[in-house]
């Protein structure tokens, strides 16, 4: 059997993909399975990586290109590289994203040493704006359980990128991706995974690199779409909570709601009485979530009970620009 399944999801990223690809093939473990899956990209991503398949061919043998006839999205992209893997292991990498060249021998080997569900590392935050990267260090204390109970107060990033996970675990549980919800799409994996999961084992090593475009970033945030997928994905998660007796979601619930409204306080999609409105039963617990800054928290216990500060504030800002 396949020791590690690897699943790269590649849509219009032919700046990077060639960092991603040499990334991947110069693994220093040698037993893995590449999945890519090419969504109907309409750049040259495909042809670069045909040229690097080539460039590494002990890799090549080892790689197989899934084509979808049409756009389709990251999350079904997952879900059909996952459906095909064969790996002990599953993990993905997303195309503009970079990793050590040992993160996957590391990974494995806790995975083997603990016989964990899933197991982690921590990972690094690249900027294109020239911004120091920033390691991200996750601690976890008590049981899978007990992380997602506490997930308001000592948050982690529910990134599957970052996450070795036994195939064997991922099919028994069902734990894909909801179709066609491509922002937090992560989040409807790994919570539920959290959950399910007996054992998680870390490796304490910022050995992923996660790349950040401010300016993708700051031309995507107004997509309305981003916010219903949030929303798709806090049903998601009320759903599947909905019938489970030995935890207590509802602090968990909540702090996902807080993040997902936070986007009607951005810039590019203020919407301070609508941000007021929806999901209204979380703000009573603003105070407790020390998962989010201090100052961010007081900026939304103030807005919960009037918006005319924060309006004041944006009003100035903007005359200022």
């Amino acid at each position: 059997m396949v020791r590690v399944s690897v699943v790269v999801p590649i849509y219009n990223v032919s700046q990077y993909i060639e960092r991603c690809v040499r990334s991947l093939f110069e693994q220093t473990l040698q037993d893995i399975e590449y999945i890519f899956v090419n969504d109907c990209t309409p750049d040259a991503s495909i042809a670069i990586l045909e040229k690097l398949m080539e460039e590494y061919p002990a890799r090549k043998k080892q790689s197989q290109v899934i084509h979808h006839e049409k756009n389709q999205g990251l999350a079904c992209s997952r879900i059909d590289g996952v459906k095909v893997a064969t790996g002990k292991y599953i993990i993905h990498c997303d195309s503009d994203d970079w990793v050590d060249t040992d993160l996957y021998e590391k990974l494995y080997n806790k995975a083997e040493e603990t016989g964990a569900d899933i197991t982690i590392c921590d990972f690094q935050s690249e900027y294109n704006s020239g911004r120091k990267p920033e390691k991200i260090v996750t601690n976890f204390n008590g049981t899978p359980k007990q992380a997602l109970e506490n997930m308001h107060r000592v948050s982690f990033y529910c990134m599957v990128w970052r996450a070795l996970m036994k195939r064997e675990f991922v099919v028994e549980h069902k734990l894909f991706p909801q179709p066609h919800v491509d922002m937090w799409e992560d989040t409807c994996v790994t919570i539920p995974a959290f959950y399910y999961a007996n054992k998680i084992a870390k490796v304490d090593d910022a050995i992923c690199h996660y790349y950040i475009n401010d300016q993708s970033y700051s031309a995507n945030s107004a997509r309305p779409k981003l916010y219903e997928d949030r929303k798709a994905t806090i049903k998601h998660l009320e759903q599947f909570f909905a019938d489970k007796k030995d935890i207590d979601a509802h602090l968990l619930i909540a702090f996902w709601k807080m993040l997902a409204k936070s986007y009607l306080l951005t810039a590019a999609n203020f919407d301070p009485k609508r941000w007021k409105q929806e999901y209204k039963e979380a703000h009573p617990y603003i105070l407790q979530m020390k998962a989010i800054p201090r100052n961010t928290r007081y900026l939304y216990m103030l807005t919960s009970i009037s918006t005319l500060p924060i309006r004041l504030a944006m009003f100035l800002i903007r005359k200022t620009k």
